[in-house]
């Protein structure tokens, strides 16, 4: 009994310093915002934004980072990526599907390129598209799958400083060069489907990646795969957001 008794005093100095603890540890659970919330939509021009996307000027607890879009000018959402800037058509909430165009394409400029890269891997008979987002939580890795039965393939934006004549390597200049002018382009940029990459020329230097909703694009004239661009391309999300 007289130990016990001893052994009280010890536990009630124990006592507030355990109290003080608890206090705070509630609060800082309390304090600290929860991520990954839906707060309703907000629109970006006529673009409907909502869970789990993201715009950069949300709180931070809204959405998913790595869903994040960016509102330029008001009226214009991007996705920003490490590979590349892309402008976002449509967001089709119901089956994780968005239709994203390459913003560094400009259509009125004769010398403006593609350059904006998607990389791909086969895996099981699927093509799996890889975007990296590099925002200042994490690197984040998310995987879209095509079927390959779907009117999606890769082609690659090549660059050299000759031409070369090869019905796989298709001229992806629109300027016309006047015969009689002195000054020539200093390099060459031709667009090659992926399946013919292991022909790549040694003197051709891969740009880009680029993706194109058509199955491949040989035999396809430069014009046409021009108009195809516009279209963008589609992702389907798969797995948790």
């Amino acid at each position: 009994m007289s130990h016990l008794k001893a052994k009280l005093p010890l536990f009630g100095h124990l006592m507030p310093t355990f109290a003080l603890f608890l206090i705070l540890f509630t609060c800082a659970s309390l304090a600290r915002p929860l991520i990954n919330q839906d707060c309703g939509s907000t629109f970006c021009g006529n673009l409907n934004i909502s869970y789990p996307f993201r715009l950069k000027n949300q709180p931070p607890q809204c959405g998913s980072h790595n869903l994040e879009l960016e509102c330029e000018d008001n009226n214009q959402t991007t996705l920003v990526l490490r590979e590349g800037k892309f402008s976002v058509q449509n967001i089709f909430f119901e089956n994780r599907t968005i239709q994203v165009v390459d913003s560094s394409l400009d259509r009125d400029d004769c010398n403006s390129f593609p350059l904006s890269s998607v990389y791909v891997e086969y895996l099981d008979g699927q093509l799996y598209s890889i975007f990296s987002y590099s925002h200042y939580y994490s690197h984040y890795y998310h995987t879209y799958s095509y079927s390959s039965e779907s009117e999606f393939s890769i082609m690659y934006v090549v660059n050299r400083r000759k031409p070369i004549k090869s019905s796989q390597y298709i001229d992806a200049s629109r300027c016309t060069i006047k015969s009689n002018t002195s000054s020539l382009p200093t390099s060459f940029f031709y667009f090659l489907d992926r399946n013919t990459v292991p022909n790549l020329n040694q003197a051709c230097t891969v740009k880009a990646e680029v993706p194109i909703m058509v199955k491949t694009i040989s035999g396809m004239s430069t014009l046409a795969i021009y108009n195809k661009l516009p279209e963008g391309f589609y992702h389907f999300l798969y797995g948790n957001m």
